[in-house]
């Protein structure tokens, strides 16, 4: 059976409780996880980051700036960055092209089977 793959992943997900379970649940996993609580402090973090994040993992709605856009953003600038948006409301944002959407609730898991398909 093949290795996980390890990744650098940024987690934007303003819910604490939340955040700090899928960071755990990530971690254990192997992966290294930084953590943003608003949309604005994971764009930040994105531009920041040398070498670019394998993976960014972001909620649909926050704080200034919301998911979707964060999304946009990070295509157009980061392409090669992959993408896990995580939805709990509905939107009907869960097509966004080209980017997977787990839907809340989901277990660690759950989260695990998706990071390892965003990643693949």
């Amino acid at each position: 059976m093949a290795e996980p793959h390890v990744a650098s992943i940024l987690l934007v997900e303003d819910d604490i409780p939340l955040r700090r379970a899928m960071r755990r649940g990530l971690e254990q996993r192997g992966h290294t996880v930084q953590t943003a609580d608003d949309g604005l402090i994971g764009w930040q973090l994105v531009q920041a980051a040398r070498p670019p994040f394998d993976l960014v993992i972001t909620d649909s709605r926050m704080p200034h700036i919301p998911g979707r856009v964060l999304i946009a953003m990070i295509r157009e600038q980061f392409p090669s960055v992959r993408i896990l948006r995580v939805s709990g409301d509905g939107d009907g944002d869960s097509e966004l092209e080209g980017v997977a959407t787990l839907g809340k609730p989901f277990s660690l898991d759950e989260l695990g089977r998706a990071v390892e398909r965003a990643l693949a």
